[in-house]
């Protein structure tokens, strides 16, 4: 660990005495917060602004410097990474938990960024139970894909999960009918997937966030069949210091 560090620093040093082009600067932007009868300058702002055309090709700018500049260390980058990967055991299983009348588990498989879901019935002695989603398929055409498996019903016939395909922690929530492996037509988007089943298996709970701060501050209730449109508000959490969300009791008595 001494030698990488002592190479990294060297090659830090040879690249600060080469000819690079001048670091990209953000521009200063005048904005003043003003909460509780005080003043806060913030000249970087408007960096917020993720959609703005200026704020991407800063960020453009800014990645190309940071290759250009570690441009010599590229083979010791390599190098580090396979090192780590190599750590790693590539094929992998979760260990499986029961509940109910199923067995649940997830399984990693060689080169894999993603796990595949599992389920078997618990006392048929089966070694591969049945797949529930195979995320490495499903990931497929995306540059970011991140998935939550959700909850299974009560009557373990459903189970919700989610999707975020920006890395902002917006998600699609919908849900999957274990029995015949179709996806529900409900769709519920633009929301943080936290979610709960009602003792029926045909009513969802669910947060969703505020659209500026992403904040969790709405819990809804949604009805399977029905337009998330139709959805009902259930709680509002209108404290801007406080989150909230969403989960059934251990007895599954209570929402």
């Amino acid at each position: 660990m001494i030698r990488v560090a002592l190479h990294l620093l060297v090659v830090s040093t040879g690249m600060m005495a080469a000819d690079l082009p001048k670091a990209p600067l953000a521009a200063r932007k005048s904005h003043v917060h003003r909460e509780h009868g005080v003043e806060r300058s913030d000249p970087y702002y408007w960096l917020r602004e993720r959609d703005n055309r200026e704020v991407l090709d800063y960020l453009k700018a800014e990645n190309a410097y940071t290759e250009l500049a570690m441009e010599d260390t590229k083979e010791l980058q390599e190098d580090l990474f396979r090192e780590i990967k190599g750590r790693i055991k590539q094929d992998d299983d979760t260990y499986p938990v029961r509940w109910k009348n199923y067995l649940y588990y997830s399984r990693y498989t060689e080169g894999s960024e993603y796990p595949r879901y599992f389920r078997r019935r618990a006392g048929t002695g089966e070694e591969l139970g049945r797949i529930i989603f195979d995320v490495p398929e499903l990931a497929k055409g995306h540059r970011f894909y991140d998935f939550d498996e959700g909850e299974v019903s009560p009557d373990e016939n459903l189970i919700a999960f989610s999707v975020d395909t920006t890395g902002r922690r917006i998600r699609t929530l919908q849900v999957k009918d274990l029995e015949s492996g179709e996806i529900l037509p409900d769709r519920i988007e633009n929301v943080d997937g936290g979610h709960a089943w009602a003792a029926d298996s045909k009513t969802l709970f669910y947060t969703r966030q505020d659209p500026e701060t992403l904040r969790d501050y709405q819990v809804w209730r949604h009805r399977l069949g029905t337009p998330s449109a139709d959805d009902v508000l259930v709680y509002e959490e209108e404290d801007e210091t406080f989150s909230c969300y969403v989960m059934s009791s251990q007895s599954e008595k209570y929402i």
